[in-house]
C-alpha cells in the first residue's frame, strides 16, 4: 500500500500534468517539472519515495526525447529540476542549513531554465545542498 500510495501522488500527478499542459504549449514552449533527489540519494525507510523520483527521471527524459523527435510544430522543450536537500521552509525546516536549498537558488534557476531552454546541457538539472555537492 505504501508503494502504491507514493506512486499515485508522487507520479501519476506528474503524468497528469505533462499530458494536460505539454500539449497545450505553444512550439518552443517549456514544461518544468520538479523532482526530489532521492532517486540518486537513498535513505533508509524512503525507498518508495526513491522509486516514485527514479521513475520521474525516466518520465522526463522520455518526454524530452519524443519532444525532441517530434516533427510537428508543437514541440516544446522539456526538464525537470531534481532538488538535493530539504527545501527551507521556516515552517518545516527552520533555517536554512548545509542541509537544505532554498527559494534563493531555486527561483533563479527556475526561470534561466525557462527563458534559455536550450541552453541547458540535459533533461534533468540540478540544485544541490552544500552537503550533497
Amino acid at each position: 500500500k505504501q508503494i502504491k500510495d507514493a506512486f499515485d501522488t508522487n507520479f501519476f500527478t506528474h503524468v497528469t500534468a505533462a499530458r494536460a499542459l505539454i500539449p497545450a504549449l505553444s512550439a518552443g514552449g517549456t514544461y518544468l517539472g520538479i523532482n526530489g533527489g532521492l532517486a540518486d540519494l537513498v535513505v533508509p525507510g524512503m525507498g518508495h519515495i526513491s522509486m516514485t523520483q527514479a521513475t520521474l527521471n525516466a518520465l522526463y527524459r522520455t518526454l524530452a526525447q519524443e519532444a525532441m523527435d517530434a516533427k510537428s510544430r508543437n514541440a516544446v522543450h522539456v526538464h525537470a529540476l531534481r532538488l538535493f536537500g530539504l527545501v527551507a521552509t521556516p515552517e518545516k525546516t527552520g533555517p536554512a542549513d548545509d542541509r537544505t536549498v532554498t527559494d534563493k537558488a531555486i527561483g533563479p534557476r527556475v526561470v534561466d531554465i525557462i527563458r534559455n531552454p536550450a541552453a541547458q546541457r540535459d533533461t534533468l538539472l540540478a540544485i544541490k545542498a552544500k552537503r550533497y555537492e
